[in-house]
């Protein structure tokens, strides 16, 4: 005698797709994790290695390094403002550029027709 086909009953059927759709999305979920934690080391790798770079300038040249460091971080931060800060003795220490320039333009433009006549 053989056994020509046998259907699982229908609840246990859908059981079985269920078990076997939640082992596939745990496995999805495993390997995003594993690709994340493989990113986040390669950064941290990376950003070790530039630190190291900066570490070697610095045990070279402290004070020189401590400056580009200051000034690159300022040149950074100073980019998305739309103000100058001018240090210097005797200055004012705010100017509003922006806002000189705008007023100044009609000015420089007269003064330059004049000139070319």
């Amino acid at each position: 005698m053989a056994i020509k086909q046998s259907d699982p009953p229908a609840a246990v059927n859908d059981a079985f797709k269920e078990v076997s759709a939640a082992q596939q999305q745990a496995q999805s979920y495993i390997n995003d994790a594993r690709a994340y934690a493989l990113q986040l080391t390669a950064k941290a790798q990376g950003e070790a290695a530039a630190f190291d770079k900066v570490y070697v300038q610095y045990k070279a040249a402290p004070e020189v390094t401590r400056r580009r460091m200051y000034y690159e971080t300022m040149e950074k931060v100073l980019s998305k403002v739309d103000k100058t800060v001018v240090e210097a003795p005797g200055v004012t220490p705010y100017l509003a550029l922006p806002e000189v320039q705008k007023r100044s333009a009609p000015a420089t433009t007269t003064t330059t027709e004049g000139a070319a006549r």
